[in-house]
């Protein structure tokens, strides 16, 4: 493995990980319920075949509607960016099972920067800053405002839209 230079690091892969757990719980529930009443009686209820299968389809994704957004953010969230002595940026991602480093000679474009605040309902807020960047094959990527930057935001944004092949 080359040297490389740490540029960025987010601790929450574990948090990442709980989370995606706490959103998984409640699939199997859901569809334990759905299975619970009787086809006769759901069919009585709803009058045929079609609306009871969109029925239970409907309570099982119902269920599962927290877990989308971790399936989305899978393979897209940055945990870890260096850059190698060669100039390529090495980026470590989240994903549903663990980790995956990929390794990039092309620059990346993007760098927005998102707030990431809402207020829909009294009381709660949530602030996430976030940066998205786009890979040469055009998959966002999600840089945690929050992280850790070693060398400074400023570093890392040019490591990653500069990307290139330095020959010696």
């Amino acid at each position: 493995m080359t040297e490389s230079t740490l540029l960025y690091r987010s601790g929450r892969s574990r948090l990442l990980t709980l989370v995606l757990l706490l959103t998984l719980a409640p699939v199997p529930l859901s569809a334990w319920l759905v299975s619970l009443p009787a086809e006769a009686q759901l069919l009585a209820e709803f009058g045929s075949r079609g609306a009871v299968q969109a029925w239970k389809i409907g309570m099982v994704l119902l269920g599962s509607a927290l877990f989308w957004p971790m399936a989305w953010l899978s393979g897209r969230y940055v945990t870890r960016v260096e850059q190698t002595a060669a100039g390529h940026v090495r980026v470590q991602l989240w994903t549903l099972f663990g980790t995956r480093t990929q390794e990039w000679q092309s620059p990346l474009s993007g760098g927005e920067h998102h707030e990431g605040r809402s207020h829909g309902l009294p009381g709660v807020q949530v602030d996430v800053p976030w940066t998205g960047y786009c890979t040469p094959a055009g998959k966002k990527l999600v840089v945690d405002a929050q992280g850790e930057f070693p060398r400074g935001e400023d570093a890392l944004r040019e490591a990653l839209l500069h990307a290139t092949h330095r020959r010696p």
